[in-house]
């Protein structure tokens, strides 16, 4: 399980991906002709979803962290096709049309994306924390050799979120206590490690 208060992530539930499209980047066209000769050209993929519930969000580990919509929106992702930069055992994320995903999402920073593919100024671009592990499939077999949680954990991440939802610091340090103390050893690691990022 993912350690949510030292990553931060918005956790969304998705009903579906309604979309995957290629977005090449926009570069001169002679300086494109050099980049496909040295096999340099580059790419990514712009995943639209719609997310029906926000499980956890930013701004409960983070008074100062911007708010989001509670209800259901549409996400947009933007997933680069080079490999190159990831860690080793990491994978880009796969997403395939009609099914649902818990999503532990980073906001991107959309202006060199806006700027070099051209995406809509208007909108927030998001990539999944860990890259693969931030794209936990519900209705899917887990893919062989690649690290996904299982459906299972979305219970689990409701409760921490839970704990984490009051305003009150006094407040959420009880109820981590009580998953804590709960006998899911899973669970007791991660309050113990969400009570550290707790500021009375």
């Amino acid at each position: 399980m993912t350690c949510l208060p030292g990553l931060r992530p918005v956790v969304w539930l998705s009903s579906a991906v309604f979309k995957s499209e290629g977005v090449p980047r926009r570069i001169p066209p002679e300086e494109l002709e050099a980049r496909l000769k040295n096999g340099t050209a580059r790419g990514g993929s712009l995943v639209t979803i719609k997310a029906d519930e926000t499980v956890c969000r930013q701004s409960d580990f983070d008074k100062n962290a911007p708010k989001v919509d509670e209800g259901s929106q549409v996400l947009y992702l933007f997933v680069p096709l080079d490999d190159s930069t990831l860690s080793p055992g990491h994978y880009r994320e796969v997403l395939l049309p009609q099914h649902r995903y818990m999503l532990l999402l980073q906001p991107l920073d959309s202006r060199p994306l806006i700027a070099d593919y051209q995406l809509n100024p208007n909108r927030s671009y998001y990539r999944g924390e860990e890259e693969n592990r931030g794209v936990v499939p519900l209705d899917l077999p887990s893919i062989p050799a690649r690290t996904h949680n299982p459906p299972e954990v979305v219970e689990k991440v409701r409760k921490l979120c839970s704990a984490m939802r009051p305003a009150n610091p006094r407040d959420k340090l009880a109820l981590l206590d009580q998953l804590a103390q709960s006998g899911d050893p899973v669970l007791a690691r991660e309050a113990e490690n969400a009570k550290n990022a707790v500021v009375l």
